[in-house]
């Protein structure tokens, strides 16, 4: 019982979702104008429900490739016989459940269907993109796309959706922001897997475009992600003061992994950087809103 506890647990990944999640959820709730009360806790509750689905069913479906890579290999459950593939099914589809379920409740509650069925869009694209079936994963271009929609733009539009039903122009550029780190990362994650990909005649968009030009799109990404981010920078009134706390917050978050990285040289340094940034948001978001404040441009 206590290996398929753990195993429910390794495919849930929830390293994975929780920091990123947390924090696009509460970006979309300052652009929006929202405020933390219990409405913003259903929807943090449904939005992290909905991509434990996510990562639940792209394990399930990726176990046959999973089992060629000796470090997926022994994370995914399914491949190291924690959990069989009906049982990961069975879990998935439990969270799929209880987060259409959860995305229902909220757009009862402020009247928006138009929420609840971008939340049934968004599960139906988590399902597509790793369904062996269809696969859009291992469509090149869709494969983008869906990726930099699912990991950050969903939760964003969904989240805001709650709150506002129309954007201004620095929640949109906030999402293209969204978007673009969103498909920077699965480029990364592309260009990691490149190797174990090409054996299992995968066809991303890494592959297809190759490594060079792959790594020069992500740059691009990169790029506007900085644009978009400097554009909402220069418009805010309290910019320096947001600064202050967000650095603050890095300094004191990222210096922990600084120092274990400082005695281990093996230690994964930019894993916890890029984790650091994202906890640092979640610090300065919190502060934010705690501090009854508004995003004022």
């Amino acid at each position: 019982m206590l290996k398929k506890i753990r195993g429910v647990i390794s495919l849930s990944r929830w390293k994975e979702v929780f920091d990123s999640t947390i924090a696009i959820t509460l970006a979309s709730l300052l652009f929006a104008g929202g405020g933390l009360g219990s409405l913003f806790f259903i929807i943090l509750f449904a939005n992290l429900v909905a991509m434990t689905y996510a990562f639940m069913i792209n394990d399930v479906e990726d176990a046959v490739e999973d089992s060629k890579d000796i470090k997926k290999r022994l994370r995914n459950p399914i491949c190291n016989g924690s959990l069989t593939r009906k049982e990961g099914l069975i879990v998935s589809n439990l969270f799929l459940l209880v987060s259409l379920s959860a995305y229902a409740y909220i757009a009862y509650l402020v009247g928006s269907w138009t929420l609840f069925l971008t939340g049934a869009f968004t599960l139906l694209v988590f399902f597509l993109y790793s369904y062996r079936g269809v696969r859009l994963k291992n469509i090149p271009v869709l494969d983008m796309l869906t990726h930099m929609y699912m990991l950050g733009g969903a939760i964003f539009l969904i989240t805001h959706l709650a709150f506002s039903s129309t954007m201004s122009i620095y929640a949109l550029v906030a999402f293209m922001v969204i978007l673009c780190c969103s498909g920077y990362g699965q480029l990364e994650n592309e260009l990691r897997d490149f190797s174990t990909d090409k054996k299992c005649g995968m066809r991303t968009t890494a592959i297809v475009i190759g490594k060079k030009k792959a790594k020069t799109l992500e740059a691009l990404l990169l790029g506007l992600a900085l644009l978009g981010v400097l554009f909402i920078g220069a418009s805010l009134e309290n910019l320096a003061e947001y600064a202050k706390v967000y650095l603050a917050s890095f300094a004191i978050i990222f210096a922990f992994p600084l120092l274990r990285f400082i005695s281990d040289r093996k230690f994964d340094i930019k894993r916890w950087f890029q984790g650091s940034l994202v906890i640092s948001l979640i610090a300065t978001a919190v502060w934010i809103l705690y501090t009854a404040q508004k995003l004022v441009f």
